[in-house]
């Protein structure tokens, strides 16, 4: 393993098992991220922050933190995390290290650490390493020019992360529009609201099993370019572990879905938000069944969810969404909706000793 920097402490630890010192050391350094890749966008709350460090991850995902001190102070972080139910064989590795402690060997030593643990860890050990980076930064600009060039690492990914600005927005255009496009769906279709794990009543057909197999099949359909990954799986056990999550971390989950007469859904969407500063929201799956595409759902999904984010959360001042550059069809959605694009992003898989070796660990 490499050799850690002499006045450099490395703390490990799961989710809520963290020292109160370590977590202070901690929350700076989600500040520091913020102030230099996303200080267009609010703080969270601290209280929000809190909760996210000390909760687990839903069932199905293997998580750590890595802190790296020096004097008390923190001055870098490393995350990892595993999908032990459908893709046991990839670590996703991020590490952050403040901009006047770069080029000692901290990073190299948090991500060491964080790969020695995973591997020590998890009985059967990931074997590639996923790293994703914002190459519209200059840090991450500069990280995918030496993977791609000094390291001949290929893109897995490339991510557009667009945002919708609320401010004047014209609402009754969109209402218009909403209301034209449900017309013209007639009695196909269904559309039905609900908020975190508050399902359906039994009387208009829902059935959460066919929700989540409908679910899962979105999420499958997205594409994923060059990434090798295993099809996500979403079951019932996952939504209620992953809402049970939510709702302790004090965060909210909307979803509308687009149903048959009988109940069956072929196509959704869903935002989340903190509870206590709706400021961001986020723009989560979206979606419709191939058997389902070509009249409009998609659309319709994004206004319906859009009109209530605009009546329920007066202090929300933007919509941030992520689709893969080559999904042609739901950035066009996007678009037409307003939102632009914010940042890019690149992703990139490779064996695990590959990063070992390219890194000197």
């Amino acid at each position: 393993m490499t050799t850690v920097p002499a006045d450099i402490r490395l703390h490990d630890h799961a989710h809520g098992a963290m020292p109160e010192e370590t977590l202070e050391a901690l929350l700076a350094l989600f500040e520091a991220v913020r102030m230099e890749l996303r200080s267009d966008d609010p703080p969270r709350p601290r209280a929000a922050l809190v909760a996210d460090v000390r909760t687990p991850p839903p069932a199905g995902t293997w998580a750590r933190w890595h802190v790296a001190t020096r004097g008390g102070r923190g001055v870098g972080y490393a995350t990892t995390e595993v999908d032990v139910s459908a893709n046991p064989d990839l670590v996703w590795l991020y590490v952050y290290v403040v901009p006047d402690q770069r080029g000692r060997g901290i990073g190299r030593a948090l991500a060491a650490r964080a790969l020695h643990v995973v591997q020590a860890d998890l009985e059967a050990a990931p074997e590639q390493v996923g790293i994703d980076t914002l190459i519209s930064s200059e840090i991450g600009r500069r990280l995918a020019d030496r993977m791609e060039g000094e390291w001949s690492i290929p893109i897995g990914i490339t991510g557009r992360k667009a945002r919708l600005e609320l401010a004047g927005l014209d609402r009754a255009a969109l209402e218009r529009e909403r209301k034209r496009r449900e017309e013209g769906l007639g009695d196909r279709y269904r559309m039905h609201f609900f908020e975190d794990a508050e399902i359906p009543n039994p009387e208009t057909g829902f059935d959460l099993a066919d929700f989540c197999a409908t679910y899962e099949e979105i999420v499958n359909l997205m594409p994923m370019e060059d990434l090798q990954m295993e099809r996500e799986r979403f079951p019932p056990e996952k939504w209620h572990s992953l809402n049970a999550r939510l709702d302790a971390v004090g965060q909210a989950l909307w979803t509308t879905v687009c149903c048959e007469p009988g109940g069956r859904v072929v196509g959704l969407t869903s935002v989340n938000f903190v509870r206590a500063d709706a400021r961001r929201v986020s723009q989560w799956d979206t979606g419709v069944l191939a058997e389902a595409q070509g009249q409009g759902i998609g659309t319709l999904l994004k206004l319906d969810m859009l009109l209530r984010v605009l009546d329920r959360l007066p202090e929300a001042r933007f919509i941030d969404t992520d689709n893969a550059r080559s999904n042609a069809p739901m950035i066009a959605i996007n678009s037409a909706l307003g939102f632009h694009e914010h940042r890019v992003n690149r992703a990139y898989q490779l064996p695990v000793e590959r990063l070992r070796s390219v890194l000197r660990i």
